[in-house]
């Protein structure tokens, strides 16, 4: 059904997109509550021979949060292609209107491009309606117990004693509770990282799309900038016999069609060689805790 859908919409904005040469987003509904999934389109006509990547769950969509994506199959007729693919969000903020700007990357052997999409907008839904003017009252003369008064004075003391505690386990225990949720979020971030690398991988995204998605994980945890760097260069900063020998291959195969067996050993080598980086980041944060 949705490879039947796909082909209309395909037909559908080939003239839109031969007058405006941009990604096209739009939603799905025009409504949303809070914290609802909603489903948003992201089409882009381009052509055939450039290579183009789609926002994945490391771009902003603020004001909405990323859930997951379905991807599909390229469509190219002549000398133009299509590509499509639907995002899964929801909200949490309490705009009436919420406003969400997307794109696609192009890149090219010197640099890459990214280009903006249009800006698609939603409208919240409201679930507790406006409250009338004017109300009837209704009279009670019937005698209503009092409430005890409030004890200010101890509750500002308890209050006092409960502050005291916590600045001073601040300072017993701030930066180990700093560290913990460094490395939480570390973890996290990792785990995501694996699951969306897996599902390029699955999807067939192309080798040097993955091993570019690859470089910006690692070197986020490394606190550097890898994106940039040459396979050599990376090399010389990693005395890793496989993985140079991975980086390498990929590169034969990328730019000198050499035929690989099985690509799925580069991945695992990156995989694997990701791990290590991890683990090696929170050894760093660990033994930061001794010092």
């Amino acid at each position: 059904m949705r490879k039947l859908l796909f082909l209309v919409l395909f037909i559908h904005y080939s003239v839109v997109f031969s007058q405006n040469n941009q990604p096209i987003i739009r939603f799905f509904s025009d409504s949303v509550m809070l914290g609802e999934l909603v489903e948003i389109e992201l089409l882009y006509q381009h052509p055939k021979e450039l290579e183009v990547l789609f926002p994945d769950s490391t771009f902003n969509f603020a004001p909405f949060e990323f859930v997951e994506k379905k991807l599909f199959v390229t469509k190219t007729t002549d000398s133009l292609s299509v590509d499509c693919t639907i995002y899964i969000i929801q909200t949490f903020e309490l705009e009436k209107v919420q406003e969400l700007t997307l794109g696609a990357t192009i890149f090219s052997t010197k640099d890459s491009v990214f280009i903006s999409s249009n800006t698609a907008s939603v409208f919240l839904k409201e679930m507790i309606q406006q409250l009338p003017d004017t109300l009837n009252l209704i009279a009670n003369t019937d005698f209503a117990p009092v409430e005890t008064e409030f004890n200010y004075p101890y509750f500002l003391i308890g209050l006092g004693i409960i502050v005291f505690l916590g600045i001073i386990l601040f300072f017993v225990f701030g930066k180990k509770i700093k560290q913990n949720i460094q490395l939480f979020w570390i973890k996290r971030k990792h785990i995501i990282f694996m699951k969306q690398f897996q599902i390029e991988i699955d999807t067939n995204t192309s080798i040097e799309q993955n091993i570019r998605f690859w470089k910006k994980h690692i070197g986020w945890l490394e606190k550097m900038e890898l994106d940039s760097l040459t396979t050599k260069e990376i090399n010389a900063l990693y005395d890793n016999e496989e993985l140079q020998k991975t980086l390498s291959n990929a590169d034969a195969f990328i730019f000198g069609n050499k035929k690989i067996d099985d690509v799925s050993e580069i991945y695992t080598t990156l995989k694997n060689f990701a791990e290590v980086v991890l683990h090696k980041r929170i050894e760093t944060i660990k033994n930061a805790r001794t010092k």
